[in-house]
C-alpha cells in the first residue's frame, strides 16, 4: 500500500500597500491629582475614509442658543474654530443661560480625564459654571463633576476623576458673565485612564501625541516650531519678508505608516501662496504626498495621503516673488496652529495555509501481460 499526500494552497487574507503598519502603545502622563492617562485625546479618532467617528451636538435652555457660525462639532474638530452658546436676551451677565454639549464615541472608554480649552479673551468665553456626567449608554448617567465655577480659572481646565465606561460625555454650561453674552469652547478632549488596556497607533488616533515627537522650522517661517504639537493655539507663520520656501519638518521619532495629515490654521487663514505636504523615511530624501502647486491656497483640513511609511513629515510654505498671478511676494502669512499625523488601521496579512489530502493506493505486485488482477 503506498500513501499519497497532495497539498493545497489556501490564501486567507491579502497584504496591499508594502510594509504593515508598525504599531505602537500611546505613554501614560501623570495627572495633577496622582491618577494616570493615555497621552491621546481619543476624542480625535478617524475612520478609513478620513471621517472624524465622534460626533457631537447641544441643547440649550433658560434663553441659552447656538451662537452664529458656531456649532457643536466645532469642539472636537481639532481646530480653533468654536462651538458657542449665547443668550437670547442680549442681557450681560445673564445667570440662567444654558448649553449642553453631547459628544458621543464610536465605542465605550474608560475614561477619567476631560479637557475644556475655552476662547481667549478679556475675560475668558467661558459660563459662570460648569457640570460634567458620563454615560455608557446614553440613559444612565453619572455626574463625575459637579457643577464648578469658572471664577479665576484659566482658558485650559483639565478635570480629572474615577475612571468611568463612556460612550456618552455631557458638559453643561450655566451662566454668562457680566461683560459678554457667550460661552465659547475651542475644543473638548478626552483620556482613557492609565489602569486601561493601552490605545493603539493602529486605532487611528493621532500620532503626535507619542513621546519623541519633535518639530523644526527653516526658511520663510517664524515662531516656535514646538506650537504646532502644542495643542494650544499657537503656531507658525508664513512671513512677507521670505526669501525662500518655509518648511516645517515633524519627527516622529520612528517609522509609521501615515495616511491622513490634519491641517489646524488660525480661524480662517491659510497660507495663500500653496503649499505640499511630503514624507521621508531619512529626512534627506523626501516624496510627495500633497501638492496644490504654487498659487492655488492650502486650507486647513484633513488631507487623505497615499498610504506610506515615513518618519519625518515636511509641510512646505510656498515662496512667490510676487509674479506668479494670485500670489504674494514672500511666503503664505497665515498662522498654522497644529499639526495631526494619523496611522492607519493594519491591512489584512496574507496568510497561508497547507490543506493536507491523503490518497491511499494499494499495491497488489507487477502485473503480467495478459493477467486479470
Amino acid at each position: 500500500m503506498i500513501t499519497l499526500v497532495r497539498f493545497s494552497v489556501l490564501v486567507t487574507g491579502l497584504l496591499v500597500g508594502g510594509t504593515a503598519s508598525r504599531a505602537a502603545l500611546y505613554p501614560i502622563i501623570t495627572n495633577p491629582d496622582s491618577s494616570t492617562s493615555y497621552s491621546v485625546n481619543v476624542v480625535r479618532q478617524l475612520s478609513m475614509s478620513g471621517a472624524l467617528l465622534t460626533s457631537a451636538s447641544a441643547t440649550y435652555s433658560n434663553d441659552g442658543a447656538q451662537g452664529a457660525g458656531a456649532p457643536p462639532a466645532n469642539a472636537i474638530d481639532g481646530d480653533d474654530e468654536p462651538w458657542r452658546f449665547v443668550s437670547t436676551n442680549y442681557s450681560a451677565g445673564d445667570a440662567d443661560a444654558t448649553g449642553v454639549l453631547t459628544i458621543q464615541f464610536p465605542q465605550i472608554y474608560s475614561i477619567n480625564r476631560v479637557r475644556q480649552f475655552f476662547e481667549s479673551g478679556t475675560p475668558p468665553r467661558y459660563p459662570n459654571s460648569y457640570g460634567i456626567r458620563v454615560s455608557p449608554d446614553g440613559s444612565s448617567w453619572t455626574q463625575v463633576v459637579p457643577t464648578t465655577s469658572t471664577t479665576g480659572a484659566p482658558n485650559e481646565i483639565i478635570s480629572t476623576f474615577g475612571a468611568q465606561p463612556t460612550k456618552f460625555l455631557e458638559i453643561t454650561g450655566t451662566g454668562l458673565g457680566s461683560a459678554i453674552n457667550q460661552a465659547s469652547w475651542w475644543e473638548v478632549g478626552a483620556y482613557i485612564a492609565g489602569t486601561a488596556p493601552a490605545p493603539s497607533t493602529e486605532d487611528r488616533y493621532d500620532l503626535t501625541y507619542m513621546s519623541g515627537v519633535s518639530a523644526s522650522i527653516s526658511g520663510g517661517l517664524t515662531g516656535a516650531a514646538s506650537n504646532v504639537l502644542d495643542k494650544l493655539t499657537t503656531g507658525v507663520n508664513g512671513t512677507s519678508g521670505a526669501t525662500s520656501d518655509g518648511l516645517l519638518t515633524i519627527d516622529l521619532g520612528s517609522v509609521h505608516k501615515v495616511f491622513n495629515v490634519g491641517l489646524k490654521f488660525r480661524q480662517n487663514q491659510n497660507w495663500a501662496n500653496g503649499g505640499k505636504i511630503e514624507g521621508s523615511l531619512d529626512n534627506s530624501t523626501f516624496f510627495t504626498l500633497f501638492d496644490t502647486g504654487l498659487g492655488p491656497d492650502l486650507f486647513a483640513g484633513n488631507y487623505m495621503v497615499p498610504r506610506s511609511d515615513l518618519r519625518y513629515l515636511r509641510i512646505r510654505n510656498y515662496y512667490s516673488n510676487g509674479s506668479v498671478s494670485g500670489t504674494a511676494l514672500g511666503t503664505g502669512t497665515g498662522r498654522l496652529d497644529e499639526v495631526e499625523i494619523f496611522a492607519p488601521e493594519p491591512t489584512a496579512a496574507m496568510t497561508v495555509v497547507l490543506l493536507a489530502l491523503t490518497t491511499t493506493l494499494t499495491y497488489r505486485g507487477p502485473r503480467r501481460c495478459g493477467a486479470k488482477n
